[in-house]
């Protein structure tokens, strides 16, 4: 299950990520997209997220559960169609969260950050749709897809984010079926503590 991932280059050449900030920039300001390039995503951040209507918005990471402060932040791909949370926007809300990496914890509890091997910046299916939040909100808010792991990830976890590879995005966008493991080889690194 993702529950941590980064959309970050020390890179200035990075020019997909850099493309993001600055959309975010313009659309809710300068102090906003520092915080997008500045830290993980967690559960309940808002994240961005693309689009075919509006390009890059922010949403919140999460769909409310019914009468309840917890948020279901991962959908499994093979559930999509049965359950009533996603199906709606399974036919006509898909969008992009673009992504530098992702975190998951091994079985001793290490921290692995993970991203395809070839690519500073890659794309994760969502779903998204628009809430009310118990405070009376209205909040448009969005789930990263999980599919089943590939080899390298299958010692890690049982479930992995929906990896788009290129070719495989516009399907996606246009209501193509069948999410599947990313193919390609993946960068697995620990992650080492920041001591002070």
């Amino acid at each position: 299950m993702c529950a941590t991932y980064q959309l970050y280059s020390d890179e200035e050449e990075n020019v997909k990520i850099q493309s993001i900030i600055s959309e975010v920039e313009k659309k809710y300001g300068e102090e906003t997209a520092l915080k997008i390039c500045s830290g993980d995503f967690f559960p309940k951040s808002m994240v961005p997220v693309e689009t075919q209507e509006d390009g890059i918005v922010l949403m919140r990471w999460g769909f409310p559960m019914f009468q309840s402060k917890q948020v279901v932040f991962n959908a499994r791909e093979v559930t999509l169609a049965e359950k009533p949370m996603f199906r709606k926007s399974l036919i006509s809300k898909r969008c992009l969260l673009p992504a530098s990496k992702f975190y998951e914890w091994d079985s001793g509890k290490k921290k692995l950050a993970i991203r395809p091997e070839d690519s500073g910046i890659f794309y994760i299916a969502g779903l998204y749709n628009e809430f009310t939040l118990l405070s009376g909100e209205k909040q448009t808010c969005v789930v990263m897809i999980t599919t089943a792991p590939n080899s390298q990830m299958l010692p890690i976890h049982n479930r992995m984010p929906a990896i788009l590879a290129d070719n495989s995005i516009f399907d996606w966008m246009n209501a193509g079926e069948g999410l599947v493991p990313y193919a390609g080889d993946l960068w697995i690194s620990p992650v080492t503590p920041v001591t002070q």
